[in-house]
């Protein structure tokens, strides 16, 4: 498989779920939101890109009017859309949006590379039935001290809440307590799948979830948004996608 198809097979398991029993329901505790959450994937990126992700990130070919880092992490984020694209939207309205060609797509993902409070992240854009549904913001940049990540988490959470307000959902998440005395090392906790954060915020149009969580030296961190009006959509057709493997 060469490594645009690896790249384009990061994306589509955006819509698988963790695997890790992990979720950003609002409101439903540890509840996977329909079509799943991408953070398990972030790795794949990097792998299969060969290093081109962090090349393409650090010099984003976005437009002028999205070069600049906006006040909160959603950018021109609204709480109707993503990145100014209204929930709803074709592919072809993306594209426009976007202005360049995407680091990588299949029929059901655009992905690009871009920047975010100055960190390396992939936008991915996930459409149903030809429609903008869901989206994300996956980190892709890579940190050798594992509580940086748990620093990013928390420069994300705090923009976010200037923009939507407290969190309406706000987890810490130990599976094993083993470092839970210890913060030096609760990165490593999150690279090993002991510790996981969660915070969550509702809005009319949109929900939106950030994620910290890890496996296997492995860590995950995103912002991901749902419409609300698709959801019943999406959940459709992920029930149907999963009932005709059965």
């Amino acid at each position: 498989m060469g490594r645009g198809r690896r790249v384009a097979a990061w994306a589509v398991g955006m819509g698988v779920g963790l695997g890790l029993g992990l979720g950003l329901g609002l409101g439903v505790e540890l509840a996977a939101p329909p079509g799943g959450v991408p953070w398990a994937v972030a790795g794949r990126l990097l792998a299969a890109s060969g290093g081109r992700a962090r090349a393409q990130a650090a010099e984003p070919a976005a437009p002028p009017e999205q070069a600049e880092a906006p006040p909160g992490p959603a950018g021109q984020d609204s709480p109707e859309g993503f990145r100014g694209v209204p929930w709803g939207a074709s592919r072809e309205q993306v594209m426009a949006a976007e202005g360049r060609q995407p680091f990588a797509a299949d029929e059901r993902r655009l992905v690009f590379l871009d920047s975010l409070l100055g960190y390396q992240v992939a936008a991915v854009y996930s459409f149903t039935d030809s429609m903008l549904t869901q989206a994300a913001y996956v980190l892709v940049e890579r940190f050798s001290n594992y509580n940086r990540y748990l620093e990013v988490f928390g420069e994300l959470k705090e923009a976010l809440q200037a923009k939507y307000g407290p969190p309406e959902q706000d987890q810490t998440l130990w599976s094993v307590r083993l470092y839970r005395d210890d913060p030096e090392m609760w990165g490593f906790a999150v690279a090993m799948g002991h510790l996981s954060r969660l915070a969550g915020w509702q809005t009319p149009k949109t929900r939106i979830g950030l994620g910290l969580t890890g496996n296997n030296g492995e860590v995950y961190l995103a912002v991901v948004y749902w419409s609300v009006d698709y959801e019943e959509l999406t959940d459709r057709r992920r029930r149907e996608a999963a009932g005709a493997k059965l």
